[in-house]
């Protein structure tokens, strides 16, 4: 069973379920964890496959996994196609292969039973695994037999110990492919500009913020410790990307707005050595300040995707969001005018169906989008997912071997609203929202090139036909 520098390591992203069950636009992202832990592995001898830009039937993957003759495969799955990557795992362990859970699966397999994780998974790795890969693929070719080995990790895996990355500082710099840059783009149109080749870098890894409905299960990190990378560091992965070609960068961490030195600092390093770049990041809409905004805006920032959440000031406090309502909601309103003041664009995040929510809270939510001003809205529906503490209000009466996904409704209902069901609430968000005449005007008014430009039109086109063809494809062979 000993692993060797010859073997091949196969890496695997899934994706198939959540594309049959979404919709509406989604925001591809590389695989951050994968590719860090790929170049540190870059003496043996890797594969990858990505279903979110390469889709195949379960049938097609297995194929071509086992056809590579690999020994180990590293599965990385989401909570929304949970089910897809343990159905995959036991099917490669019977062709001889070891898997490897990573990813945010992981957090939900801790919450079933742990005969049906050890069956599913030869090694579980809970947490940040960009460096963890490594340390479990050299401790493979070190032993004959790894039966001790596996009930090692096992062991830490049923303590709940998580890995986390102590030293970003140490993580090597990244490089994408041409595809890769043109596989990830923003779904929709972007204000200053027509970009083509999208990068992606994490400046931290945590999130100083305790919600009560946040989860590891859709967190780009773990852990409440914020550990950064200089700004040095952040720059010269950013002039990296520039030089691969990339002309937009998302910059994943959980918040980079939560520490003021840091984000400036970084903007200044950017519009001394006078890089041009456009760029993307997620904030908590009481980080955003005037000073780090305008600063931002100068070194190039277009677009802030921010948890908005809810009207109600009584929700708020609920979902340990922000000890006072009231203050919450005035920060939204300061930050919408500054963000307008310095024309960059901003993605509201809302949920809608939270637990105890009533019909009076939706209607201040309603009020609420109709007073600020977002490029875009998202509309979550509150989902109990298994690692917080709302999900023990319902653990009896849900299946957690099932997918969860927060655009999708729910097996139980938490909210006390009646007079609508979680889609009908989503659903009149998004309405009231997209098809205001206020907001097709303003949208016209930064987009419309967009509309103009036969390169956007095409890739609108094919990226219409490629869903459409994926879905079809699915239920085909699933009849």
């Amino acid at each position: 069973m000993k692993i060797s520098q010859n073997d091949l390591i196969y890496f695997i992203r899934l994706d198939r379920d959540a594309s049959r069950r979404v919709v509406e636009p989604r925001h591809l992202h590389p695989a951050l964890d994968i590719k860090y832990s790929m170049e540190l592995l870059s003496e043996f001898n890797k594969e990858y496959h990505d279903q979110w830009i390469d889709m195949l039937s379960e049938e097609e993957l297995i194929a071509k996994v086992v056809k590579s003759g690999c020994r180990i495969a590293i599965i990385r799955a989401t909570s929304f196609c949970f089910e897809e990557s343990l159905s995959l795992s036991k099917k490669l362990q019977k062709n001889n292969i070891i898997t490897i859970a990573i990813g945010q699966q992981t957090t939900q397999l801790l919450k079933i039973s742990e005969s049906l994780a050890t069956d599913s998974y030869r090694y579980i790795l809970h947490g940040e695994t960009e460096i963890a890969v490594r340390d479990l693929i050299v401790e493979l070719t070190k032993c004959d037999d790894d039966n001790e080995l596996k009930s090692k990790y096992f062991e830490k895996f049923k303590s709940n110990y998580y890995h986390i990355v102590e030293k970003p500082e140490e993580l090597p710099l990244l490089t994408f492919t041409q595809q890769e840059h043109r596989s990830y783009p923003f779904p929709f149109p972007v204000r200053g500009g027509f970009f083509k080749k999208w990068a992606y870098l994490l400046s931290a890894w945590g999130c100083p913020h305790k919600c009560d409905f946040c989860t590891l299960l859709v967190r780009k990190s773990t852990g409440d410790n914020l550990r950064r990378r200089s700004p040095e560091r952040v720059v010269e992965d950013i002039e990296n990307l520039v030089r691969q070609g990339a002309d937009f960068i998302v910059i994943e961490d959980d918040t980079f707005f939560c520490n003021r030195n840091h984000l400036r600092t970084i903007c200044r390093l950017i519009i001394d050595k006078k890089i041009k770049i456009s760029w993307m990041c997620n904030a908590r809409i009481d980080e955003i300040d005037e000073e780090s905004l305008a600063l931002a805006k100068e070194a190039g920032l277009k677009l802030v995707k921010v948890g908005i959440e809810t009207g109600s000031p009584r929700v708020i406090e609920k979902l340990g969001k922000c000890k006072s309502g009231t203050t919450w909601l005035e920060n939204i309103s300061t930050s919408f005018k500054l963000f307008e003041q310095y024309e960059v664009g901003a993605i509201g995040l809302f949920m809608v169906a939270t637990p105890g929510e009533e019909i009076e809270d939706f209607r201040q939510t309603v009020e609420l989008l109709r007073t600020i001003n977002p490029d875009y809205i998202q509309v979550q529906i509150f989902t109990p997912y298994p690692d917080i503490k709302y999900y023990k209000e319902v653990e009896n009466f849900v299946n957690s071997e099932k997918s969860f996904y927060h655009y999708k409704v729910p097996e139980v209902k938490l909210s006390k609203i009646t007079e609508y069901t979680e889609s009908e609430m989503q659903n009149l968000l998004y309405r009231r929202f997209y098809l205001n005449p206020r907001y097709i005007y303003r949208h016209l008014r930064y987009c419309w090139r967009y509309y103009t430009n036969a390169s956007y039109v095409r890739m609108l086109t094919r990226k219409l036909f490629e869903k459409f063809s994926d879905i079809l494809r699915i239920k085909n062979y699933e009849a």
